[in-house]
Formats: C-alpha cells, sequence, structure tokens
C-alpha cells in the first residue's frame, strides 16, 4: 500500500541525489521524549504522536536502484521482523528527512514502496523504524483508556490515513472477542494497523469525560516530508516545540490565494474545533479574520491542510533555533 504522507510526486521542494547508508561502525544515539494531550468529552481532535520508535538498522548504503536500498554490512533478516510494519529515512545530505515505508526486505537489501533511488545513493545514511501502531500508541488491551464499545457507535474512535486519502477508523470492543477493530475488517484484530510519523489521527471522544494521553518516544531532528492530495492531509508536525505558521516554510509550498481559492491549514484550538488560515503574498491571514500576519500562530502536534490544487509534496522543518544543536 502506497501511503500518503511519502507519496513522490512533483514538488516545489528543491531534491538532489544523494545516499543512504548502513555500516557496523554507525552507532546512533536517540533522544527520547513525550507529550501529553487532552482529548474533550464529546468532542474530535485532530493530534500528532510527535515523538517516533526507536531505530532498528542504522548506516550507510552500498547502493541504490528502483524500490531498493542495499548494505551489505548488514543482515536485515536478523534485525528486522516480517510481521512488522517499518520506514526508512535518509539522514544526511540535502534530501534528509525524505523517506518510505518498507515493503519487504532481503538480507542486505530494503525494498521500499515508494522509489527513492534519485535522491539517494552510495555513502548517505538511513535509519529504519518500526512505525506506530494502535497498541503501540494505546496499549494492546487499551491501557490509555479509550472509551470501549461494542461498535463504532458507542466506543471512542481513532481514524488512521489509509494512504489513499482516506481514513481507517479503529475502536476498541468491549465484546468478545475483546481487542482493537476495524469498522469494515469484522473481528479481526487491528492493534498493529499502523500509525507512520507523517500522519495525524483524529480521536472522536463519545464519552462525558475528558481523556488525557501522553505519547512517548524518540525525537525527531530531520525535516519531515509529506505527500500532500487534493483535499484534507492529516499531519504529524512531529516537532514538539517551536514551530510556526513562519518558520514552517509551508508559505512557500502551499498554493497562496484567499480564503476561498488558497490551501487552507487547520490548527485545532485549545478547546475544541479550528481555526484556519491562508497564505498570500502578504502573509499568512486567519480565515474570518481581518489583515494582521499570523506567521507566529504555532502548529500544534497535528494538523489538517487542506489541499485546493493538485497533489504535491511539501515539508517541514524543525526550528533550527531549538533543534540546531542537537
Amino acid at each position: 500500500m502506497k501511503f500518503l504522507p511519502l507519496l513522490l510526486v512533483a514538488s516545489t521542494i528543491p531534491l538532489s541525489s544523494h545516499a543512504w547508508g548502513q555500516t557496523g561502525d554507525i552507532v546512533a544515539s536517540d533522544l527520547a521524549g513525550y507529550h501529553r494531550v487532552t482529548v474533550r468529552a464529546n468532542s474530535a481532535k485532530v493530534i500528532g504522536a510527535n515523538f517516533v520508535r526507536t531505530s532498528v538498522a542504522v548506516g550507510k548504503l552500498e547502493s541504490s536502484a528502483t524500490n531498493t536500498l542495499s548494505d551489505n554490512d548488514v543482515d536485515f533478516t536478523v534485525q528486522l521482523s516480517p510481521d512488522v510494519a517499518y520506514w526508512v529515512e535518509i539522514t544526511s545530505g540535502v534530501n534528509k528527512g525524505l523517506a518510505s515505508t518498507v515493503s519487504s526486505f532481503t538480507q542486505h537489501g530494503l525494498v521500499t514502496e515508494d522509489d527513492l533511488s534519485a535522491f539517494c545513493g552510495p555513502g548517505d545514511t538511513y535509519a529504519v523504524r518500526p512505525a506506530h501502531t494502535i497498541a503501540s500508541l494505546f496499549g494492546a488491551t487499551n491501557s490509555a483508556g479509550l472509551r470501549a464499545g461494542a461498535s463504532s457507535a458507542t466506543a471512542d474512535t481513532v481514524e488512521v490515513p489509509d494512504g489513499q486519502g482516506g481514513l481507517t477508523v479503529v475502536y476498541y470492543s468491549n465484546t468478545a472477542p475483546a481487542g482493537w477493530r476495524t469498522t469494515t475488517t469484522g473481528t479481526a484484530d487491528a492493534a498493529n494497523v499502523p500509525v507512520y510519523h507523517v500522519d495525524a489521527i483524529n480521536i472522536t471522544r463519545n464519552a462525558s469525560s475528558n481523556l488525557k494521553l501522553t505519547f512517548t518516544g524518540s525525537l525527531r531532528k530531520n525535516p519531515t516530508s509529506y505527500g500532500i492530495l487534493p483535499g484534507l492531509n492529516y499531519v504529524d508536525v512531529n516537532y514538539p516545540l517551536g514551530t510556526t505558521l513562519g518558520n514552517s516554510t509551508l508559505q512557500t509550498q502551499v498554493k497562496q490565494g484567499d480564503s476561498t481559492t488558497g490551501d487552507l491549514v487547520w490548527i485545532p484550538n485549545s478547546a475544541t474545533g479550528y481555526k484556519k488560515y491562508y497564505c498570500t503574498a502578504a502573509g499568512w491571514r486567519l480565515v474570518g479574520g481581518n489583515n494582521t500576519d499570523r506567521g507566529t500562530v504555532a502548529l500544534t502536534p497535528g494538523i489538517i491542510i487542506e489541499r485546493r490544487d493538485v497533489a504535491t509534496n511539501m515539508q517541514i522543518p524543525p526550528n533550527a533555533d531549538i533543534y540546531g544543536g542537537l
């Protein structure tokens, strides 16, 4: 399945050939962190996990070919598991942060869903990480405390981008056999539905109390690239601090216009609902607001980008003032 955030299409982001890699003498140390979020009673909220899972393979590439990355210094059949969803990203050069799902692997090769060979080559570094899953975010038996129910009509729901512009709806069933379910796959276990680092999720709270969630993991320090389709795109910003409309660089990537013609960035407010922003040649504006520039408005961990043009790639870098020394 090609998932939305890593769709490689024509883009205004400059990309050039560089390389990936993995060798036995590469050592990576991830900075850990966490963030907390509240979903209010009887409401919905788009949120991002922000932190990613720890890398399980890092190094330098020997070569890259169509949909294949090779490293003779690592045995992927030892370091990776066939029943886990992985993604791999470039971690050096001008294309660092560009990533793809891992479709399969051999002893010394990674088969990627997207063809990255034009953007990487011998000597560039890479990292392989498992994707978050419903279980890793909320617990295999719903230890996060989402409201369980016999169906999605009564339970809290988690909507996960499906890679095709739609959403997979997941909930925790309290009827035998209890467990995570989707609205389309019956009693099949949905605990391992992947949530990739670029995907924000939408949680609908069907209870009269607030839901407090904590997400933990490793801090991302590379730019994050997104494949943006026409319509609504659920985007995990990835950086817990310091990202604003102005320093996100989105102003050079979105379709500029007015509130009816330009791309919109939806940012959840502190209670329920969203504030929507568009970009003009003069700066960021609030839909329904005045001409005050809104470039200092902070991006929340999860946002929605409403694309009013053709599919494109977008990129959000970390704030260099905060992340530059990490």
